[in-house]
């Protein structure tokens, strides 16, 4: 009789045994299942942050270009107001005239600008 319950005990803590098993190798999937969704959602991240990136490196570009030609245009402007440099381009006009293609063309860089804007993806 003492022979079939040290064989009992001994089959209950090898019961025990596979059953710490079988839970440590459900445990293991799921932190592997967790750690694989995690570093997708890292690297979903790191797209979107990348794509953020260069969209607003494109518009720092396109801004900074507008303002160089800004300046450009008042420099010119500014030569031809003052008589130091002479308008060969033939649109004549006067001060009120260069003034209104000034407006348009700073409309024309706002709209270009808001139009960029507008592509980019909303943020949450």
């Amino acid at each position: 009789n003492e022979t079939l319950d040290y064989s009992y005990q001994k089959q209950l803590d090898l019961l025990q045994k596979v059953r710490r098993g079988v839970a440590d190798v459900a445990t293991s999937r799921k932190r592997l299942e967790l750690q694989e969704a995690q570093t997708k959602i890292g690297e979903a991240f790191s797209g979107i942050s990348d794509e953020f990136g260069d969209v607003g490196l494109a518009i720092q570009r396109a801004e900074d270009k507008t303002n160089e030609l800004q300046a450009r245009a008042g420099a010119m402007n500014e030569l031809l107001e003052t008589g130091a440099l002479e308008d060969f381009s033939g649109t004549g006009g006067d001060d009120i005239d260069r003034q209104l293609a000034a407006m348009s063309s700073d409309n024309d860089v706002e709209m270009e600008l808001q139009r960029m804007r507008d592509s980019l993806p909303a943020s949450k």
